[in-house]
């Protein structure tokens, strides 16, 4: 009874490590459950629905512009669309996320120019 108690117990555990805590922090001992973690982890951002969409529209876009550049469409107006198509872009995103507007280079540019101004004077009337 000993023994099969003791098997049933040293089975490899699917939601934790089988060894203690502390003895992982220093080496990992249950390479086996590290394996099994790094095969969901990746299973689960391989998958991850957004992600397929966004490749699915990536490799639509790229074959859409392959085909006009064999049609004869310049690369300039290739240039042309994917800046409009990114204005527009940024513009959803900063009508949906209004805070974002102090991360643009044009915002950051100008707090930088501000305390360049604020240094100057603070360096001129001492």
């Amino acid at each position: 009874i000993v023994g099969l108690l003791s098997i049933v117990l040293a089975q490899p555990q699917v939601f934790s490590p089988a060894t203690a805590p502390l003895l992982n922090d220093l080496v990992m001992l249950d390479a086996q459950y590290a394996s099994y973690v790094g095969a969901i982890h990746m299973f689960h951002f391989h998958n991850h629905p957004v992600v397929v969409c966004v490749i699915h529209r990536l490799l639509e876009l790229g074959a859409v512009r392959k085909q006009q550049l064999e049609n004869g469409v310049s690369q300039m107006q290739h240039e042309k669309a994917a800046r409009r198509r990114s204005k527009r872009i940024v513009l959803l995103l900063l009508i949906k996320h209004p805070f974002l507007k102090q991360y643009r280079k044009a915002a950051i540019a100008a707090q930088l120019a501000s305390e360049e101004a604020l240094a100057a004077a603070n360096v001129g009337s001492v």
